[in-house]
């Protein structure tokens, strides 16, 4: 459910983009979220959060994109 909802969520900030004539990709905010991530993963875990939220910000950014009209 929570997956869901976030994906709801990348949905409006996709129309926000669009609105606004935003990238969907931006690398450097994903570099900033996977970094933060790491400084705050418990090390026994970090390179699991480190692939989850990689693919986490994947799946957003294909769903933006298929909602904005761009090919993923």
């Amino acid at each position: 459910r929570l997956f869901e909802q976030r994906m709801q969520l990348c949905g409006q900030v996709a129309a926000y983009k669009k609105e606004h004539h935003l990238d969907i990709f931006v690398p450097a905010r994903e570099v900033e979220i996977l970094e933060w991530v790491k400084e705050n993963a418990l090390e026994e875990f970090a390179d699991y959060d480190l692939e989850f939220f990689n693919t986490l910000l994947n799946l957003s950014r294909n769903y933006q994109q298929s909602i904005v009209g761009e090919v993923p």
